[in-house]
C-alpha cells in the first residue's frame, strides 16, 4: 500500500504569515509548530473553533479505537 506524502505548503504559509522564516519552520517539530500556532492565535485573540477534549472524552475515544 503506498504511503501518502505529507504536504508542507500549509505549514510554510502559516508560519510565514506569523512572521517565521522558512529555516525557522524547518527547525520545528510538528508538535512544536502546533504549539507556536496555538500561542500565536491566543496572543492575537483568535479563539479555537473546537473546544479541547476532556480527559473522559479522550479516554473513551482511545478505548473505542485501540
Amino acid at each position: 500500500m503506498p504511503r501518502e506524502k505529507m504536504r508542507f505548503g500549509p505549514f510554510y504559509r502559516t508560519g510565514i504569515a506569523m512572521g517565521l522564516g522558512p529555516r525557522e519552520i524547518d527547525d520545528l517539530s510538528l508538535w512544536e509548530f502546533g504549539q507556536v500556532v496555538d500561542g500565536w492565535m491566543t496572543a492575537n485573540g483568535i479563539e479555537p473553533k473546537a473546544k479541547p477534549l476532556s480527559d473522559d472524552e479522550h479516554d473513551a475515544l482511545v478505548a473505542k479505537y485501540s
